[in-house]
């Protein structure tokens, strides 16, 4: 257990290294839109907002998806099934607040909604197993994407069929997910995270876990379609997703807010003109955030309904 000093101290240092990261990130993307105001303004006045509203809801599948996800891991871990909406409902609401203070704070209130029915332990085991899986899934997506979009080569259907079997395996023999989890228990000091059993789920999980990838990509057609190429509309969104893996090492940004943009602008930018890639990011910064906000209703509307056919 760290001393009072020396969590202060951490305290601080994480402070700072938000304020440098997201300064540094609304510097470039300030910078970027001055430059480039132009075209930024072109690209806005060219949206439409039936299509905005469309890729609102497959991005709100999207996440619908994610948190079905989350249910399907608290089920492998022994959670009731007569808690699901409550633990469904709590995890919407964190995805929110992590925008606010940070992703601590959700995982924080979702230990506190769901004590008396979910341990704690197995809250945050949930979350680490959800992240290895969607970001193992991730890699070999997007490795995959930018091979047949970027370099035009042979393998990428190869690549993404062997990630894909791989994500299946982890499910079906959770022995290797424990491996894992061992692992991140001994760098992280934690062992108590790998005390409890995890149940297999073939099948289904590696299925809404590609389906929540199908979603992603349909917002962004729904989103562009009608203004760019399919290559260059999937080009586009791979970036995107590379941005928001590669914004995760970027922790201690709440919700990664202006970094992914600032990557994103970096990576997409040059071949596709800075100006329309800063307004994108933000839009779909906008719509994935609307989307979250949505999900907490939609998510404590369906567990309502769940309760009420139980009950008849």
């Amino acid at each position: 257990m760290r001393a009072p000093g020396a969590a202060e101290r951490s305290a601080r240092w994480r402070a700072l290294a938000t304020f440098l990261l997201a300064g540094a990130a609304f510097l470039y993307l300030t910078w970027v839109l001055h430059r480039e105001a132009a075209s930024a303004a072109e690209a806005l006045s060219s949206l439409s907002l039936g299509n905005s509203l469309v890729a609102l809801a497959m991005a709100l599948l999207m996440h619908l998806l994610k948190t079905s996800y989350y249910l399907e891991v608290c089920r492998r871990l022994g959670a009731p099934i007569g808690a699901a909406g409550r633990l469904a409902h709590a995890y919407a609401v964190a995805q929110v607040a992590r925008y606010l203070p940070g992703k601590i704070w959700g995982v924080a209130y979702q230990i506190g909604s769901l004590g008396d029915v979910f341990p704690a332990r197995k809250i945050i085991l949930a979350h680490i197993v959800q992240m290895f899986q969607t970001n193992l899934l991730a890699v070999g997506v997007l490795v995959a994407m930018l091979d047949l979009l970027v370099f035009h080569q042979r393998w990428p259907i190869v690549i993404a069929v062997a990630v894909l079997v791989l994500v299946e395996l982890f499910h079906r023999w959770p022995a290797l997910e424990r491996i894992f989890l061992q692992l991140w228990a001994k760098l992280r000091a934690r062992p108590e995270l790998v005390e409890s059993d995890i149940g297999a789920s073939p099948a289904r999980s590696s299925a809404i876990l590609l389906a929540e990838w199908l979603a992603y990509y349909a917002m962004w057609f729904f989103l562009l379609g009608e203004r760019l190429p399919l290559h260059e509309l999937a080009l586009l969104a791979t970036w995107y997703a590379a941005a928001s893996l590669l914004a995760i090492f970027a922790f201690v940004v709440p919700g990664g807010l202006a970094v992914r943009e600032a990557i994103f602008v970096l990576l997409a930018g040059s071949a596709h003109g800075a100006g329309a890639a800063i307004v994108q990011a933000a839009l779909l910064r906008v719509l994935l955030i609307s989307a979250e906000a949505l999900a907490v209703g939609v998510v404590r509307w369906i567990g309502g309904r769940l309760m009420i056919a139980a009950r008849s």
